[in-house]
């Protein structure tokens, strides 16, 4: 019954600003988010999740790491005793925001991972993207944060799932969070994608 159930994990999209357009977005993320709750607005909101029980919080987008003072929220969550990660698209993660990731350490940090270079970039719609979410991986290992490779699968990507799992454990993921492609946002306008 429902008063049995206790709310412990919560994923929240923390905006809708990313740097991308990538083919998979169920949200139809954008470089101009429109009106956005201000990452001091969402104080209240972590400390009401923490008084309800919540114990873990992911942050998400859009690109989370391109939010406006979201470091802010990292230590408001450990102070709070809660754990929390990240879900990037490993391209703008800066010296700033490592420094901020190692002061307040998440459980993880997840990067999302489409398929193999090819697949991903395709997917991505930025030549670059493997090779930028490969060294900020790198960057983060370095800064001895533990990882998470996060795939969406679809039909461009779903015969790499092998060599995805080989490339997880060579970087010595923690997880490897695998999920489908939700048919909102860009993802609905593909043809034979889902």
């Amino acid at each position: 019954k429902l008063s049995d159930f206790k709310l412990t994990d919560v994923v929240i999209e923390i905006t809708k600003e990313c740097n991308f357009r990538c083919v998979h977005c169920g949200s139809g993320c954008t470089d101009i988010p429109g009106e956005e709750i201000t990452t001091e607005e969402w104080i209240p909101v972590i400390c009401e999740l923490s008084e309800i029980g919540v114990e873990k919080i992911v942050f998400s987008g859009g690109e989370p790491t391109i939010k406006r003072r979201v470091e802010i929220l990292f230590s408001r969550i450990v102070g709070l005793g809660m754990e929390y990660g990240l879900i990037s698209n490993g391209s703008k993660m800066s010296d700033m925001m490592i420094d901020a990731l190692v002061k307040n350490k998440p459980f993880a940090v997840g990067f999302s991972v489409d398929g193999m270079e090819k697949t991903h970039n395709r997917i991505r719609r930025n030549q670059k993207s493997w090779q930028n979410c490969m060294e900020s991986i790198g960057r983060v290992k370095e800064a001895k944060l533990p990882i998470c490779i996060v795939t969406t699968i679809n039909t461009w990507n779903c015969g790499e799932l092998d060599e995805l799992a080989q490339l997880a454990d060579s970087l010595k993921a923690e997880c490897w969070q695998l999920q489908l492609t939700f048919p909102g946002g860009r993802a609905k306008q593909q043809e034979n994608f889902l």
